[in-house]
């Protein structure tokens, strides 16, 4: 999944007529997208997958890299859903996890 078909899944909109984007807790702001780090996927990206009853767990590995997201929750049948994602770049392993979470690749 691309930076923005992310920032799309987390609410951000295209506006073609005016060449802004539209920040979904700002309003129109930015020709660009933000950068994808731990800052900017707490403020947009974490509370999308809160929203939809997912809980998470960001680790490392005994101090280290690399970085562990888990992405968890109990589905509608009482199903167990998880992604565990794997990256040495904290940002991209939570990113990773909550795109296929939220219906990205191998959404759940």
């Amino acid at each position: 999944m691309t930076d923005k078909e992310f920032w799309e899944l987390c609410g951000f909109e295209w506006h073609e007529m005016i060449e802004l984007w539209n920040d979904p807790i700002r309003g129109l702001v930015s020709s660009i997208l933000p950068p994808i780090d731990l800052n900017n996927l707490f403020k947009y990206a974490v509370p999308k997958l809160q929203d939809k009853g997912f809980e998470f767990c960001l680790s490392d590995s005994w101090g280290k890299p690399p970085y562990h997201a888990e992405i968890y929750r109990y589905g509608d049948n009482g199903e167990f859903l998880f992604k565990h994602v794997i990256n040495y770049d904290p940002a991209q392993a939570l990113k990773e996890a909550i795109s296929k979470a939220l219906g990205g690749k191998d959404g759940v």
